[in-house]
């Protein structure tokens, strides 16, 4: 694996994919219509922080969808919700720990992503497809 040796400085931000997942079904995980603005900042944070300090800083974000091995607990405040995540999800599995680490060290460490900034990778198994 190539690492940038020039260029602007990476960063990578974490974000929810929530907001997103919540407007395309109010009601999941008890948030309503009305309380959906409190939350809606996906994927905004990375284009403004872009927009604010480029050129010498790139900034992109990763939006993971629920992550395989908290699912348990994830489970325990909507009983069955991972395994219907999972059926739902075109891969038909949830994304893992090392695959939201991998990206993030894409995102710092690539040649390949130089000129890209201001985007958010959802990384969901394709989920939100068929939320």
């Amino acid at each position: 694996l190539a690492t940038r040796t020039s260029g602007a400085m990476p960063v990578a931000l974490v974000e929810a994919i929530r907001a997103e997942l919540l407007v395309a079904e109010p009601g999941v995980l008890g948030v309503e219509d009305d309380e959906l603005s409190a939350g809606l900042d996906f994927p905004f944070e990375a284009l403004e922080l872009a927009v604010e300090l480029g050129p010498e800083v790139t900034v992109n974000a990763i939006a993971p969808g629920q992550i395989m091995e908290s699912a348990a607990i994830m489970d325990t405040f909507e009983p069955g919700f991972s395994e219907r995540a999972t059926q739902a999800s075109p891969l038909k599995r949830l994304v893992t720990r090392q695959e939201v680490a991998e990206m993030i060290a894409l995102i710092c460490t690539s040649p390949a992503m130089q000129s890209v900034t201001g985007h958010t990778f959802v990384m969901d198994g394709g989920w939100r497809l068929t939320a």
